[in-house]
């Protein structure tokens, strides 16, 4: 919307004269349009695709999860979910999110995908661990990603890291140095990896 700028009257005293005379008025600067030809950068967006195991089909990383927390003793832990992370920036038409979710990284007949713009697609049970890599570390599962993209001819991605979600349902409560110690122990490897645990309701808990 064009503003039209307000002029301001400034005065000048002359000495011979008990009249102020105004000072010569100058016309504002000429408002010039937008250039149409000049490409206007939208902003970019984060989306969240979790890709795991259908409900009721055996999901083996997950029990060799479950099985390794008892063995370091966490018996609170009662069920383990384990989802595949893949953050992808940029400017995504629904199509062809659609595209790349469903012909790239989700098997249909065993999987299914859930996305989520700017947040995590979904907190079950009583924690989700987010583990991602850290600044600096090569993501190579990403790089592939990317390329993949691109041979699917969808333009508009910046950027490609992925990570994992580790949904926990607990038996009871565990204490925040539990939680640590599992993450650190169990969960990521944080010499290369960083950790963000959020409870049900999304808001997080803990990160290391």
């Amino acid at each position: 919307m064009l503003q039209v700028t307000e002029v301001e009257s400034t005065f000048k005293v002359d000495s011979t004269s008990t009249s102020p005379r105004k000072a010569r008025w100058r016309p504002p600067e000429r408002w010039t349009p937008p250039d149409p030809s000049v490409p206007v950068m939208a902003s970019e967006t984060h989306y969240f695709i979790e890709v795991r195991k259908k409900e009721g089909l055996p999901d083996g990383r997950a029990m060799a999860v479950l099985e390794s927390a008892r063995d370091l003793g966490v018996e609170a832990l009662e069920r383990v979910q384990v989802g595949r992370l893949y953050l992808l920036q940029g400017q995504l038409s629904q199509a062809a999110l659609d595209t790349v979710r469903e012909e790239l990284l989700c098997d249909p007949v065993a999987e299914e995908a859930r996305v989520g713009e700017d947040h995590l697609p979904s907190f079950e049970g009583n924690l989700t661990v987010k583990v991602t890599y850290h600044a600096g570390v090569t993501d190579a599962v990403a790089s592939t990603v990317r390329e993949a993209i691109e041979q699917l001819g969808v333009r508009g991605v910046s950027r490609v890291a992925t990570g994992t979600l580790y949904h926990l349902f607990l038996k009871e409560a565990l204490p925040v140095q539990s939680i640590e110690w599992l993450c650190e122990r169990l969960l990521a490897n944080p010499v290369i990896q960083h950790y963000e645990v959020y409870d049900a309701g999304g808001r997080l808990a803990v990160k290391g």
